[in-house]
């Protein structure tokens, strides 16, 4: 019984941290960090097929990037928890890359890697 109670306690906190996908919340910012992006990205990716998604739908859905690098493939960078500690800065992204360079993308240019990034 005892045991019970606490599996249910646990379950109840695992699914309390997690936050619904809001394109609202997704763009709060307090100062240089986004309040609610950690607590959402399982959520996004679950409901949403960003892999084959066209470059039109990606902005719609999570507004522009705040990071961008065009080298070999365009791709968007989306920042969702930096942790500052002594004298670092480790940082989570949310990195789509699009099939084309960015002077080539069109509304229908599709994303053709979602990729989690840490450093």
């Amino acid at each position: 019984m005892l045991r019970s109670l606490f599996l249910v306690v646990i379950l109840v906190f695992i699914v309390s941290c997690k936050t619904k996908f809001d394109k609202k919340k997704w763009l709060i910012k307090n100062g240089d960090e986004y309040v609610y992006r950690d607590k959402m990205l399982t959520d996004l990716l679950n409901k949403n097929k960003l892999e084959g998604a066209t470059f039109e739908h990606i902005i719609e859905l999570l507004g522009n990037p705040d990071d961008e690098c065009n080298f070999n493939t365009y791709e968007l960078g989306y920042r969702i928890k930096e942790v500052h500690e002594l004298d670092s800065l480790k940082i989570k992204s949310l990195v789509l890359t699009l099939s084309t360079l960015k002077e080539e993308i069109n509304l229908s240019t599709k994303i053709i890697k979602v990729q989690l990034l840490y450093w």
